[in-house]
């Protein structure tokens, strides 16, 4: 009977540490800048920023187009959809939860936790977030101030 009941605790024990230890996704919701997100149409892109002020068409076979919106905003498209939407500057766009260019570092690991993956080059890092359907969040610091912001 004690075998039984160590083996029936040894299990829950181990079910329990592997869901602590399990990733943690963003919500898809967190996922976009301006109220743009990947798999947007450029028509609602248009609705919400009019005429982009450039549009530059990629030289490989990829397809890519991309609109500027100023300095600091563009908007990737592939195959008419957004495919990566990318803020580098102190422009007054933000994520859903309020996290934008110009803003401390913490801001983000205090409202997302630890990235799933991260990397350091000398004053630069960058933190990448997964969302739950597979999209992307990165923010690029450099110092302690969030420099980039790209949904991809």
């Amino acid at each position: 009977m004690i075998k039984k009941f160590l083996f029936i605790l040894c299990c829950i024990f181990t079910f329990s540490i592997s869901i602590c230890s399990a990733e943690k996704f963003l919500s898809s919701d967190s996922a976009a800048i301006g109220g743009i997100t990947t798999g947007s149409s450029g028509e609602y892109v248009k609705s919400i920023y009019g005429e982009p002020n450039k549009i530059r068409v990629s030289e490989n076979s990829q397809g890519i187009v991309t609109w500027y919106y100023g300095d600091t905003f563009q908007i990737d498209f592939t195959n008419g959809l957004a495919s990566a939407v990318v803020s580098s500057g102190n422009n007054g766009l933000a994520t859903p939860d309020g996290i934008s260019v110009g803003m401390k570092k913490s801001k983000v690991t205090s409202k997302y936790g630890r990235p799933q993956e991260s990397d350091k080059y000398g004053t630069r890092a960058i933190y990448t977030y997964k969302t739950d359907n597979g999209t992307n969040v990165t923010f690029i610091v450099n110092g302690d101030l969030i420099t980039e912001i790209r949904i991809s």
